[in-house]
């Protein structure tokens, strides 16, 4: 790195619906921002075991209560979110911990491929009922990663490699006090400063993308917007896309995302498919 820039520590879940509710604002930052962003993601590890979890400020003691908080999600955010995922956990023990370890599997093999399996699992357990959880599951989705060494992946599902990964962001997490998620952390990179290298700022909770780029410009105010890429680039860089992602990442209302992207599948350019009463975007499947 020779030039400035914001590193963003991001504490994260594959089961937290306020991260999911979040990906529109990161998507936001990073397309908006480009280079002068880096978002190294930290996983969490929300629940270890449902049976000693209990989140008394939404409510939250066993699986079927976190229901109607992911209904209130979805409808606060319009992030679309199937709730009844969690119809089918029945295990009193149900733990994130896989679906954690499994991300950092992903990510043994490079930050990208890590990013899009992570994405992959998250969208998948809130918008597709699937419990990501099982090794068979979270085989069956690193399928669709291309470029991941699936036999590379399977060995380090249960290896000590990813594992170990893992435990070092929970104690990262623990270092930095990170109690709920998302939390994120906006940190200067500067390799020519040497006062400056320490500033940081903590935001905890679901915010506004406002909020991010307070703190950004708060770090870097020479920060600039760079030109936005078109819907089809979108999708084909990140996979589908909900049409709140769209309208974050492009500045644009839900409503004139909608107009658009319906243009696009009548061109045949796009392609969409409802999903939890909102809109999923994706290329045609024959350009995937």
């Amino acid at each position: 790195m020779n030039q400035k820039r914001v590193r963003i520590l991001y504490f994260t879940d594959p089961f937290c619906s306020w991260c999911w509710a979040s990906e529109p604002t990161l998507l936001a930052l990073m397309e908006q921002y480009g280079d002068q962003v880096e978002v190294q993601t930290v996983m969490g590890g929300m629940i270890r075991d449902f049976s000693d979890f209990n989140d008394a400020a939404n409510g939250i003691s066993n699986p079927q209560a976190v229901m109607p908080h992911w209904r209130m999600v979805e409808e606060r955010t319009r992030q679309p979110i199937d709730e009844r995922v969690w119809e089918k956990v029945t295990d009193p023990h149900f733990s994130t911990w896989p679906a954690n370890i499994a991300a950092k599997a992903a990510y043994l093999q490079g930050k990208t491929l890590g990013d899009q399996y992570l994405r992959r699992i998250r969208r998948a357990t809130m918008t597709e009922r699937l419990v990501v959880a099982s090794p068979e599951v979270l085989l069956e989705l690193a399928k669709e990663i291309e470029g991941l060494d699936l036999a590379r992946f399977a060995k380090d599902l249960n290896g000590a490699d990813a594992t170990e990964s893992f435990h070092e962001d929970l104690r990262l997490g623990q270092a930095y006090g990170v109690t709920g998620f998302p939390t994120m952390i906006f940190v200067l990179e500067d390799p020519k400063a040497q006062g400056e290298q320490g500033k940081a700022y903590l935001i905890n909770g679901f915010r506004s993308l406002g909020t991010y780029e307070k703190a950004l410009k708060l770090l870097l105010p020479e920060v600039e917007k760079r030109a936005l890429p078109t819907m089809e680039e979108l999708v084909k860089k990140h996979g589908p896309l909900t049409t709140k992602e769209l309208s974050e990442v492009l500045g644009l209302s839900m409503d004139r995302v909608i107009q658009e992207g319906e243009g696009k599948v009548q061109a045949g350019s796009l392609r969409m498919t409802p999903v939890s009463g909102e809109k999923l975007w994706m290329l045609p499947e024959i350009w995937s």
